[in-house]
């Protein structure tokens, strides 16, 4: 569609800041060229940030034009010189492919607005950008939701659409876990996971040095099973004897130092089974959440922003990485010997 500007006004007529401008259903970016054309600033317009236009300006004050053009779009602006950054405000949406049933929309939702008013209750945090989700209903649509709206090179691509039904990767959470096969608390938790992954991010770059894949993964099942604990969906016992009992069905579990990163979690994957790392992964960050509490986790990713992962790992939980291999190993061998963790 169009967009235009209305007859100039001689300059005697109008200040200089003063802005005439009508948009039909004009794309964000061309709006946006249009208002900031001989303006002296210049824009950058951040991911996920989209929309179209529809607006008359007459002799507008410049800067009430940009908030009218971004208000329009739930868009916010934050400036660096003479650089205006357009975003998305911080949040959640969800998108999903209309053959997915209403009811499971719903059910993402829900576990959405759970999820951030948890991290809003309990540790004060919020999400600082907007982060959206795409609901897709099968491995063809998974790839091409991935290919469409996640940096990832082919290969991770291919991977990712082979042993996952879900990914968190930079402001996208894309999941196919959301069919009515798959019982409520587990599409809720899978997406749960996922969205911890985004806060996790938020707190600590997702490629800062101390991050351990491990207590990376384990976290976001940790999370996600208090989350569905305070909603009444499943309780955090259920969910531990849940992971003990998908456990026991591997003969060997893989060395920490094999899962300290994504390389080795594939491998690991490949090695032991598909879901022998993430069972691994939550019963250790359970062990480490009943001897520390959940606030370590927190505290860990703060420290893996500017430490090394030894490092952050000692002071968030107050052991060596080297020792609590050491006691995991003691800790997950007792368990199988005796049928079932304790809650603390």
């Amino acid at each position: 569609m169009s967009a235009h500007t209305l007859p100039v006004l001689a300059q005697a007529d109008v200040s200089p800041l003063a802005v005439t401008l009508e948009f039909k259903d004009t794309p964000l970016r061309q709006a946006l060229e249009m208002l900031f054309q001989d303006s002296g600033h210049r824009f950058q317009i951040e991911e996920g940030a989209t929309g179209v236009v529809n607006a008359l300006l007459n002799e507008v004050p410049w800067e009430q034009a940009l908030r009218v053009i971004l208000a329009s779009q739930d868009l916010r602006s934050r400036r660096q010189g003479d650089v205006y950054y357009i975003s998305r405000r911080p949040g959640i949406g969800v998108t999903a492919d209309p053959r997915i049933a209403p009811e499971v929309v719903r059910d993402v939702k829900e576990a959405a607005d759970a999820t951030v008013a948890f991290f809003q209750d309990t540790y004060g945090l919020e999400l600082t950008r907007f982060v959206g989700i795409i609901l897709v209903t099968d491995k063809e649509a998974y790839r091409q939701a991935l290919t469409d709206t996640v940096k990832m090179s082919p290969k991770w691509i291919d991977r990712t659409v082979e042993y996952s039904g879900g990914i968190s990767w930079g402001n996208y959470v894309v999941s196919r876990n959301v069919g009515l096969h798959i019982t409520r608390p587990e599409r809720q938790r899978d997406i749960i996971h996922e969205i911890v992954h985004q806060y996790q991010s938020d707190i600590a770059a997702s490629d800062a040095r101390g991050i351990l894949t491990w207590v990376r993964e384990g976290m976001a099942d940790a999370i996600a099973a208090q989350v569905l604990d305070k909603t009444g969906l499943r309780t955090m016992e259920d969910d531990r004897q849940g992971w003990l009992s998908l456990a026991r069905k591997y003969k060997a579990f893989p060395e920490f130092s094999a899962l300290n990163d994504l390389n080795g979690w594939y491998a690991a994957q490949d090695r032991y089974g598909s879901w022998c790392p993430d069972a691994t992964a939550y019963l250790a960050v359970d062990l480490l959440v009943q001897r520390k509490g959940h606030d370590a986790l927190i505290a860990y990713l703060r420290s893996a922003k500017t430490q090394d992962a030894a490092s952050a790992f000692q002071d968030a939980f107050g052991v060596s990485l080297d020792d609590f291999t050491r006691d995991f190993a003691a800790y997950l061998n007792g368990l199988l010997a005796r049928g079932g963790p304790s809650s603390r």
